[in-house]
């Protein structure tokens, strides 16, 4: 089996989970899931309590139990026999440097992994798989949200991420991570209108007032810039 910790938000468990995915593709195996880091709930300085969130795509988890991710800590008596005499065993890789690793990608099954493995290198050739990975089930889908999605397929749509939340609010984690000041996003979206006509502008963020309030393009532009250019502000 190949077992591999989740840990962060949705866009790290993506990464995660189409890696082990790959190396279990690879090795006939099982993927099991560590879902413990979210067990820890507690907001202190440098982290931030998580949740899975990969339900929202049309999968089916087999998630590991303490036992399974104890027997790579713990060597068996036959595993540490197999270790010393040179043979394979469970091995506990934790990834520790987020630069492409190729070795990775020899990795065979009962391996347990623990990183972020965030280079694109490691997708290369399973481009299909990672995206039947993230299919989303249309169908958990709410109504809003399915007029939303309607709209995104008709129209000349732009989806804008702005991530704030802990990246403003936390010291330690703004100090690695930092953010991108409001002019860098108010220079993106003239960029994508002198681009683009008839633009809708639909925004993602965790922190939707800050959105709403400083970057809705037609507080600081004259009626006839925006009859010209025809973006709408969607938040």
């Amino acid at each position: 089996m190949i077992i591999i910790k989740l840990q962060g938000g949705l866009g790290n468990q993506m990464f995660q989970y189409a890696f082990g995915s790959i190396l279990a593709k690879k090795s006939r195996t099982k993927l099991l899931l560590d879902t413990s880091f979210f067990n820890n709930t507690e907001k202190k300085p440098g982290y931030t309590p998580r949740a899975f969130e990969l339900e929202s795509f049309k999968n089916d988890y087999d998630f590991a139990t303490k036992k399974d991710v104890i027997s790579f800590e713990r060597l068996s008596l036959l595993n540490r026999i197999k270790k010393r005499c040179g043979l394979k065993y469970p091995i506990k890789y934790i990834e520790n440097f987020s630069k492409y690793n190729p070795e990775l990608l020899s990795f065979k099954k009962d391996v347990c992994l623990q990183g972020y493995f965030q280079s694109y290198k490691y997708f290369v050739g399973y481009e299909d798989l990672v995206k039947k990975l993230f299919s989303f089930n249309i169908d958990l889908l709410s109504d809003s949200n399915k007029k939303i999605l309607q709209t995104i397929k008709e129209t000349n749509s732009i989806s804008i991420h702005v991530r704030r939340g802990d990246y403003v609010e936390d010291k330690v984690t703004n100090a690695y991570h930092g953010v991108c000041n409001l002019e860098y996003y108010l220079e993106a979206l003239k960029q994508l209108e002198r681009r683009y006509d008839n633009l809708i502008l639909f925004f993602f963020s965790d922190d939707i007032d800050w959105v709403k309030k400083k970057l809705n393009p037609y507080d600081d532009r004259t009626e006839e810039e925006i009859k010209k250019k025809k973006s709408k502000f969607i938040s």
